[in-house]
């Protein structure tokens, strides 16, 4: 309905009236003009109504033409009304199916957005209440702001939310409510969880995979998660920040210099979670770069008795064809340490034909048995070192020969054959064959009778000798 008012002016008084509106001032766009509507009061002034329909956000001007009995025309134009059939829009940027923490109730509040492009907003009121549209925390304050005042809310539990509702009036009276979601206060950090990163890498890895337990927030739960490195715990100077999901505990992280800059260095690698107020939490572990492999150490076969001296003792052969005894040490890596040894068994140096590269862990010696080595068969035995960066070393014993079946034959006599008849009484030789590829470390003879009578105790002899004379 648009509305003019107008008066009228004296030239032997008014002839008649017309009135239009249009979309601009002095336009007839929306209405011609016309008669139709108007009413004439008797002061020289009067009131125009017709029904028409406009949109909302329509500007509209109301022209009144008046004629004088002098046949003049006069005219003028309202200053335009705008048509307004909407509500205000509000919004916030917070959303509204989940609740929003802040790390204290100085920092509780909403900020929101209004617009209405009819009539404008008017004014703003908000308040607060511990559910939605309650105002039991907060009564109800105009303002023009688009944002709670800081601070305006204290006192409240911790965990328990705070529900802001904003109103918004325009120019012509309508309004639109908004409610925000729950803001809670938590001020505590997550609990932290516990990072595992290998301790040690090699210089030529571009990369490092860790794991860690999840952190966890009770209140407002865990919003982010980043892994980096760098030379401080929290530092990303040398990889990342990476993003990660919250769901996730495992994640790789690239680093951010070349492989020359790599050698024998140590850096810091910090998996940082923060939750719903933005209060971080975070676990460090120290990584570093380890270029060499470990020192090499001694290996050695050793026999399962025990000598003289009481320490076990290095063989050469062994009669056991089904079991082996190894011992080592000295082997030493300063920049990661050793983290496991693998022994295999082979017939060359760094083989293990007999029996594969077995880890065993952290001892200094292992006793290897359900073996099948046949007699006379050459062995070694190999030890590999790898430290926590997976670098190896491998040193391999002396050789060991299996003497599980020596033969010695005994000729009576210094001849080619045995002799069975010997003419003197007073003389006695003998002669041997060693059919054994284990080297002879004694020797030593004795004569009995055929009746068990011993003529001479086993007395040493020369070793490697194949002879003896007896002659007393």
């Amino acid at each position: 309905t648009a509305l003019p008012i107008y008066e009228s002016e004296r030239c032997g008084g008014m002839a008649g009236y017309a009135w239009a509106i249009g979309t601009g001032p002095s336009r007839t766009d929306v209405q011609p003009f016309t008669t139709e509507g108007l009413v004439v009061y008797g002061n020289g002034s009067g009131a125009a109504q017709m029904p028409i329909d406009l949109d909302s956000g329509t500007t509209v001007f109301c022209t009144i033409k008046a004629t004088t009995k002098c046949g003049n025309h006069l005219q003028s134009t309202s200053n335009g009304i705008t048509v307004d059939t909407r509500k205000p829009i509000l919004s916030t940027e917070l959303n509204d199916s989940r609740r929003s923490y802040e790390s204290s109730s100085g920092s509780l509040g909403l900020s929101w957005r209004g617009n209405d492009s009819d009539s404008g907003i008017r004014k703003y009121s908000w308040w607060a209440g511990s559910f939605p549209l309650a105002a039991d925390i907060g009564n109800l304050t105009s303002t023009l702001e688009v944002s709670t005042p800081p601070g305006i809310v204290r006192n409240v539990h911790r965990g328990v939310p705070t529900f802001f509702s904003v109103l918004a009036a325009d120019n012509v009276g309508y309004e639109a409510t908004l409610v925000g979601p729950g803001v809670a206060v938590d001020d505590s950090p997550p609990l932290p969880g516990s990072l595992r990163c290998p301790s040690a890498i090699t210089s030529i890895a571009d990369s490092v995979t860790c794991c860690w337990d999840s952190f966890r927030d009770e209140e407002s739960g865990i919003e982010s998660q980043a892994l980096m490195m760098g030379d401080l715990p929290g530092s990303w100077k040398h990889g990342g920040p990476v993003a990660i999901p919250s769901t996730e505990s495992c994640a790789r992280l690239d680093f951010a210099f070349s492989t020359g800059q790599r050698r024998n260095m140590t850096f810091i690698v910090t998996i940082e979670a923060k939750n719903g107020a933005e209060i971080k939490a975070s676990s460090s572990q120290l990584l570093a770069i380890d270029s060499t492999p470990p020192k090499e150490g001694f290996v050695e076969i050793v026999q399962d008795y025990y000598s003289v001296s009481g320490q076990q003792e290095v063989v050469e052969c062994q009669q056991s064809e089904t079991e082996i005894h190894v011992k080592w040490s000295g082997f030493v890596d300063a920049e990661s340490s050793v983290e496991k040894y693998e022994i295999g068994i082979g017939t060359a140096k760094g083989a293990a034909d007999i029996h594969p590269f077995t880890s065993v862990d952290l001892p200094t010696d292992v006793r290897l048995d359900r073996l099948f080595i046949p007699h006379g068969l050459k062995i070694f035995a190999s030890v590999r070192a790898i430290n926590v960066a997976g670098l190896t070393s491998i040193v391999t014993s002396d050789a060991l020969v299996i003497s599980s079946q020596p033969r010695v034959t005994v000729y009576d006599g210094l001849g080619d054959g045995d002799d069975d008849y010997h003419s003197s009484s007073q003389l006695l030789s003998a002669h041997w064959i060693v059919d054994d590829s284990c080297p002879i470390t004694e020797t030593a003879w004795s004569i009995r009778r055929v009746d068990g009578g011993e003529i001479l105790p086993f007395t040493r002899l020369t070793v490697g000798g194949t002879s003896a004379v007896q002659d007393k």
